[in-house]
Formats: C-alpha cells, structure tokens, sequence
C-alpha cells in the first residue's frame, strides 16, 4: 500500500519515525514506518490511534505538523480547517502509537515551533511564523500569548525576504537554534537559521546570511517537518506526486556544539602515538615545545620541520623525519632554520622592553614560528611568521635546494626576507577596519599564516597568508622577493560568520593537488578553541570554494590537546598524501607534534557529501 497522506515525522535515540495515512476500505488509517539513515524507511503494522474525547478522529485532513518531545511525553501541534477558519490543535502521546486531542490552541493563528525541554520564567516558548516570526509563551501548551514584537523580520534582497515559518527548535548550550522555512513570492522554500538567547528568547543573536538549502525544483512542494538524526539533519518534503523526499543538511551549530553533533568526520583516525614527538629535554633549544609542524615528502621519506621552542624563548625551526608517516625515524639534534633578520629576533634582537604584544603565541618571545614548506621541482620554498616581541608580525620568506637540503647544508638557506607589511594598503582595508570594531585599542592585525602552492595557477605561483578574519592570497610571477615588494592580500577566501568558523581563519597547510581542485586545511578558532577544517577550491580560480566542511574535521578532544601550554588547540601545519593515504600533521596544545590518518578517497568523498545538501527520494518497504 502507498501513502496517500503524508503526515509528520518525528527523531529519537538515532530513529526517525515517519507517520502516514493509508486508505483501508473506506477509511483512513495511520501507520508508522522508521529509519536510521533517514531515507529508508521499514513500516510497521501497528495502527496509530487518534482520540478526541475518548472517538476515533481523522488525521486526514490536518497540516502544517509539528512535533516535540517535552520530559518523557510527545506533543502534535496541526492545523485543521473547520468551516473555512483555520483552527490549531495540540495532541499528546506517551509512546508514539495512542495520541490524544486535547483541544485547540488559544492565542495563536499560524503555526509554531515550541522549544523541547525548556522554560522561560515557569513559560514555555513556541515560536510562531507568517510574514515575520514572533514569540508565544503559555503554561499548559494549550493558551498561548501572542508578543506583539517582531524577532524576526524578512530581509529585503535575501533569500527569507519574503515569509518566514519556523520548522524546528533545538535547544543548545550556546542558546536556542530555530530553523525556518523561507517562502518567497514564487512559494519557492529555501531553509535558515537564528538563534535565539536562552536568558531572553526575544533576543536574536545571529541570523544566517545564507541558506542551507534552496529549492531547486520549479513545482509546488509541501514541507514536512526537520529533524536531528544520526549527527546530520534532515530536512523532509512532499513532492508534486506525494512522495516524500529528504534534504540532509549540513551541521551548523554555532558558535559551540556538542561534540557528538560536529564529529562527524570519523574517517580521520588520530594516531594512537599521538603525541608522536614533542619538547626534548636534552635539546635547549627545544625543550619546552616542539608543535606546529609542516609536511613535504622526498625520496619514500616525509620530512617534518617544526617550531621549537627552548631556554630562550626565541622560535627555531627543528627537523623529524618518518617512513610511514607515524613513527619517527630521525630527530634531528640541531635545529635547521634559526632567525637572522632584525624582524624576527635576530642577530640577539628582541624587544623585551615592553610587556608580550597581543599578538604573541605560542608561549615564545619571537624568532620563526609556524613554518610552512613546499616543494616545487628542485627548490624548498620556506615561508613562516616572522615575530621580533613586540612589532606586528609579519611573514618571512626563505628558500633551499633539495640538494643543499639532503646533505644538511643549512648555510644555503637563501636570506630571509619579509614579504607582507601592516604599511601596505590593500583592497581589504574596509574589511579589516570592520574587524577591528570587536577589539578595543588594537589597530593593527598583523599577518599570519602563510603558504604557497605546490604548483602555478594561470603562470602564477600563489602565497595564501591570513589578514584577519579571512584567508588572503596574492598571484606573483617569481618566488624570488626583494624585502621591498610586499603581498597585497587583495584576493580573499572568507570566514562564514553563520558558521563554526565564523571568527576567524588561517591557512593549515599547503594545499594539495587532487583531481577535483586544490585540497585546503584551515584553522579556525570556535568557541574559544582551534579547530581544523577542510575545503576544495577550484584548480584555476582559488575563490571558487566548490566544497567546504559543515563542522570541524579535527578537534581538541585529547588530553595532549588540552593540556600543554594553552587549553584546546588543534593546529594544522602540515599535509601529505602517501599511498592514497592522507596524513594530517598538527599541534596539540601550542607543545607537542601529532597526525591524524585518514583514506584519502573516502576522506575526500565524505568532505564532499557533507558539505553539500543532498536529496534524496525516500523508500518505504513493508
């Protein structure tokens, strides 16, 4: 038997449940078919039953479903027309099979979305839709008062610009996340976010800028419902010819989520050696902190070069190599890059006149932090942040023959030179003043996170680097720079203010060629921590981010992540691909070197699937 109404659909303990009419005889009946993926559904024979005042009633004609679940009971609020008025119901359950009407909803005249499992002064919360959305509070779930004020409003030019319905609440630790249904002049749905502030529901927060889906399809569709399933959700409709279609939608908690929701990346592995190196007592040199390395492989063996701290507080570049990208073959028992220009604490310069500027990290006074090297036929391109104590930092450019890099002939490194300069004016400098206003007294961003592509895009190398918030990047015609000549930053790769990495990001690693584009993995600070993401752009054109991922692929969830010098950080430096595995190396806690394994076919394909919505046609099988 088909359906022939779809009804509502409801999530738990990792089971979404699909409730429909079916025509038996003369009458109608309700079953109910369920799912662990959220689009296979198996049917159940059990009958739903609907009572008002101790009679069977008919679900038949009722829409506009909602559900909840409120302590251990399950609450329906529908729509039903009786003599052309519209009129709003409330139905409860304690087990999903015997529902009971208990009567209309007074207060309200478009439909709601009640927030599960909270109160506000002894209050419950429904949000309530129409043109805009607004608040309703009640309590008994039965008589609800209606605010006057707007929360919500349409924005003109945007995809909600025209009428706003709530779909689903869902309370988090950040404040309460209410999805919406944005319906514009041409019934067209597309799917939002707010979020609200727990201490005050009126109080909006953030909006999203975009939607997490919009319909594509040019027939009337009837939306169904929302939910949370299996770490992802799922957004289902009705299609033209009654089928039920599911939208999984990104995962987009922000700006804290718990950690069963954003995990969703489980094919990287952490290394169960992980911390595979850090401080080495022996070594002055490097015997508060070894972190942050950077990744290039030549001849079968992957070289990490890394940031050293020691006695003297003054970052250096230490040097590790590994055959299988876990186990360490060789330390080297020297560092490789030392500072040498007056911009980073060279030559005994560091300013220690005044107290740590801002924009210290890492625990260290100055010197060659955060390395970043790629390999370019027989060249070893080095770029990192060049910090003295106390001006702003720069970026610094440096670079070596393969052949003077085999034999450890660390003379050869060609004289470091700044390549970025707080001076020089770009195209962002709005944007950077905009970053500004949330940071009192500062006036400057410094510049950070560099690197440059394993390769030219149009006859150009590129060097990304970060002006906060955003990752920037610049098209140049030679690596050779002259300490004059300086990187603009005038092409930007954006945060997602809606998004987990919505403060601000830095480019991880050097980019890596696949088949589909470029393989990018950023940092990103969320919540107070570092996390590390992951996005494709495309081969020729790096702004065009084909797939970007909706939650963090690696967070600080380890001790050696947490407790070091600084609490909850994760921070990518380098990347590589060895026999289609993919090799992540981070820090852990601004002081020890770890990785994290993944297969790259699967990596790439689950980053892809999960960036995007996908849509689905749903089965049902008895």
């Amino acid at each position: 038997m088909s359906p022939i109404k779809n009804l509502f659909l409801f999530s738990e303990d990792e089971k979404a449940s699909f409730f429909y009419g079916l025509k038996e005889k003369k009458d109608i009946i309700v079953r109910k078919a369920e799912s662990t993926d959220g689009y296979t559904f198996k049917t159940s024979k059990t009958n739903i039953q609907f009572k008002k005042s101790g009679k069977k009633h008919k679900m038949d004609k009722g829409r506009d479903f909602k559900t909840v679940k409120i302590g251990k009971k399950y609450f329906l609020t529908y729509s039903q027309k009786t003599r052309d008025k519209e009129k709003y119901y409330l139905a409860s359950s304690s087990n999903l099979v015997s529902w009971t009407i208990r009567g209309g909803l007074s207060g309200i005249k478009k439909a709601g979305a009640i927030v599960p499992d909270f109160f506000y002064d002894k209050d419950r919360v429904m949000y309530v839709g129409g043109k805009s959305i607004k608040v309703a509070y009640s309590k008994n779930l039965e008589d609800w008062d209606l605010e006057k004020n707007i929360l919500l409003k349409p924005k003109v030019g945007k995809f909600d610009a025209k009428e706003l319905m709530p779909a689903k609440a869902f309370v988090r630790q950040e404040g309460i996340v209410l999805i919406y249904y944005a319906i514009n002049a041409s019934k067209k749905i597309s799917i939002g976010l707010a979020l609200f502030n727990k201490d005050n529901p009126e109080q909006l927060l953030w909006r999203s800028s975009r939607p997490l889906w919009i319909q594509k399809t040019k027939s009337k569709i009837n939306p169904l419902g929302v939910l949370s399933l299996s770490n992802r959700l799922f957004f289902y409709y009705e299609n033209k010819d009654g089928g039920l279609v599911s939208v999984s939608l990104p995962i987009v908690w922000h700006p804290q989520a718990k950690t069963s929701e954003v995990e969703g990346h489980s094919i990287l592995i952490k290394s169960p050696k992980n911390p595979i190196f850090g401080p080495h007592p022996n070594n002055h040199w490097e015997n508060f902190a070894a972190f942050n390395p950077t990744a290039f492989e030549l001849d079968g063996k992957i070289y990490l070069l890394y940031r050293a701290l020691g006695n003297d507080n003054l970052s250096v570049v230490g040097c590790a190599t590994t055959t299988d990208g876990i186990h360490i073959d060789e330390r080297y028992p020297e560092p490789i890059y030392v500072p040498r220009g007056d911009f980073e604490g060279g030559n005994g310069y560091v300013d220690k006149s005044k107290p740590k500027s801002e924009l210290v990290s890492g625990g260290g006074w100055g010197g060659c932090e955060d390395p970043k090297v790629t390999r370019i036929g027989n060249m070893i391109y080095l770029v990192y942040v060049a910090f003295n104590g106390w001006s702003e930092p720069n970026i610094a450019f440096s670079s070596i023959s393969v052949k003077d890099f085999k034999a450890r002939n660390w003379k050869a490194w060609k004289k470091p030179v700044k390549i970025t300069s707080s001076d020089i004016k770009t195209k962002n400098q709005k944007a950077i003043k905009e970053s500004l206003a949330d940071r009192p007294g500062q006036t400057h961003v410094g510049d950070k996170n560099p690197a440059v592509l394993p390769g030219k895009i149009n006859g150009k190398f590129v060097i990304f680097h970060r002006l906060w918030p955003n990752i920037v990047y610049d098209y140049v015609d030679k690596l050779d720079f002259d300490g004059k000549t300086f990187l603009p930053g005038d092409n930007i790769i954006p945060i997602r203010k809606e998004f987990w990495d919505g403060k601000k990001i830095g480019i991880g690693c050097a980019p890596l060629k696949i088949k589909e584009g470029w393989l990018i993995i950023y940092n990103a600070v969320s919540a107070g921590k570092y996390k590390i993401g992951a996005m494709i752009v495309d081969a020729n054109d790096p702004s065009k981010i084909l797939y970007r991922s909706a939650g963090p692929i690696i967070e600080p969830t380890e001790d050696y992540e947490n407790n070091g010098h600084k609490y909850g950080v994760v921070f990518a430096g380098g990347s590589v691909i060895k026999e289609r595995k993919l090799f992540i190396y981070y820090g852990g806690s601004d002081k020890c070197s770890c990785v994290t394994v993944a297969d790259l076919d699967r990596f790439i394909e689950k980053l892809k699937t999960d960036s995007k919505p996908q849509v689905k046609k749903v089965t049902i099988s008895s």
